[in-house]
């Protein structure tokens, strides 16, 4: 099993659209090193080397180039932690041809913007399910007052 992580370690961007209607985000927030990223690996005793990370802003990295480099093909669990509703957009589509029946996504900002539905990830979510209507998804966990989580499954013909 291989891991991706694709972060700009410069934290948010500046928000735009939708997502400046909160007042909890601001640019450069959630900023890292990717240093910490490896120290927060080993000690949750992640093998780095199943670990593959990919620096950048989503733009720039969330691309058909890295599906092929990285020969990703099909992904079990998805983890989305990205606060803005843009930002969530743009990975719920870069994640679509690496869905298979069954995929766990996993949302941990689902509640932001005090839980509203018309904005963050729920937004996103929600948009890119009437976008690829050949997808359904059921909730499946929530955890911890933020995250929530879904199964997907490719919608059945409904023949035979």
């Amino acid at each position: 099993m291989r891991f991706f992580a694709f972060d700009s370690f410069e934290g948010l961007p500046e928000p735009v659209g939708l997502d400046k209607q909160s007042l909890d985000f601001k640019e450069g927030k959630f900023a890292t090193t990717i240093d910490q990223l490896k120290k927060n690996l080993r000690a949750n005793k992640v093998p780095e080397k199943k670990v593959h990370i990919i620096k950048g802003w989503f733009d720039d990295t969330l691309n058909e180039e890295n599906l092929r480099a990285h020969q990703m093909d099909q992904a079990v669990l998805i983890h989305v932690d990205v606060d803005y509703y843009q930002s969530a957009k743009t990975v719920l589509e870069f994640v679509t041809p690496l869905l298979q029946n069954g995929t766990v996504i996993v949302f941990d900002d689902w509640y932001n913007y005090r839980g509203n539905p018309e904005l963050g990830e729920q937004r996103a979510f929600r948009e890119w399910l009437e976008e690829h209507d050949e997808w359904i998804a059921v909730e499946y966990h929530k955890s911890g007052p933020w995250r929530n989580s879904f199964i997907v499954n490719r919608r059945s013909s409904g023949s035979g």
